[in-house]
């Protein structure tokens, strides 16, 4: 709920400081707009706060009226409803049985003292009434029918941009992160069909006759080695690693004496024709 605060009314506010001895009043106090016309005050939480209220405290007289009122700033006021005035109205009687009227709309601001003063409280300069004239039916109809072939002519403008954009071009010179690349000329980069190529890293085949080899060493992997015609025998090759070398003399037999009985020699040698 909204805080309220105190409006106080006495005889000194409405008649002034000097006058009114004797007198009595009949004070009212209600929400109106800034034109002067009756309203509701709507809060935030959509209650309506229709009448204000009027408070009396006792022994005071006829000379003070207390109006427990809702400051139009108050922020749990509607955010379209802040900004009305309280208006106080009042009928003075003299003693002598002479009336008289007066009415003054004032802001209460949730910054006033509470109770506050109605003499200490802004009276708003009245808004002036609109003097401008209004338009006639006939200068409507023109105004719309001139808009509308306005919003035609513009809703035509965009959608052949839409469709059919104007060319817009710039020189290279002008384009600041194009990159060096941008400037190459195109036989500079592979082609499509180099690229799928480059992607399998798969190159056509490129061969030689073996005439063609002047230098360089060929790989084992690519010699004919084995036992057969047409073939050559490895480094390790059995056939090879056991055989005799002719500058050992045979002192590299492995048995002499098995080589003597293997050529029929026994243990006789022979010179030319006659045993030793």
């Amino acid at each position: 709920m909204p805080s309220t605060k105190t409006l106080r009314v006495t005889l000194s506010d409405i008649v002034g400081g000097t006058g009114g001895s004797g007198s009595t009043a009949v004070v009212h106090a209600r929400y109106v707009d800034t034109s002067g016309r009756g309203r509701d005050v709507h809060l935030a939480d959509g209650t309506i706060v229709v009448p204000v209220r009027r408070t009396v405290t006792p022994g005071t007289g006829p000379e003070r009226f207390d109006f427990e009122v809702i400051p139009s700033d108050d922020p749990d006021v509607r955010e379209a409803d802040r900004g009305f005035l309280t208006e106080v109205s009042w009928t003075v009687t003299a003693p002598e049985g002479g009336k008289s009227h007066g009415v003054r709309r004032v802001v209460v601001p949730s910054t006033a003292s509470d109770p506050v003063s109605l003499g200490l409280l802004v009276q708003p300069e009245p808004v002036a009434p609109y003097t401008g004239g209004y338009a006639l039916a006939p200068d409507l109809a023109a105004e719309v029918a001139t808009r509308a072939a306005a919003d035609a002519a513009l809703d035509g403008r965009v959608d052949a941009l839409e469709v059919a954009p104007p060319a817009h071009a710039h020189p290279l010179a002008d384009v600041i992160d194009a990159g060096t690349a941008a400037a190459a000329d195109v036989g500079d980069f592979a082609t499509a069909a180099q690229g799928v190529l480059a992607d399998s890293a798969t190159q056509p085949g490129h061969a030689h006759a073996g005439g063609d080899i002047t230098s360089g060493t060929v790989a084992y992997a690519r010699l004919p080695v084995g036992t057969t015609a047409s073939t050559l025998a490895a480094g390790d090759d059995s056939r090879i690693t056991g055989a005799a070398q002719k500058s050992a003399n045979l002192s590299d037999l492995a048995s002499t004496a098995t080589a003597r009985t293997n050529l029929g020699l026994a243990d006789s040698a022979v010179v030319g024709a006659l045993p030793i």
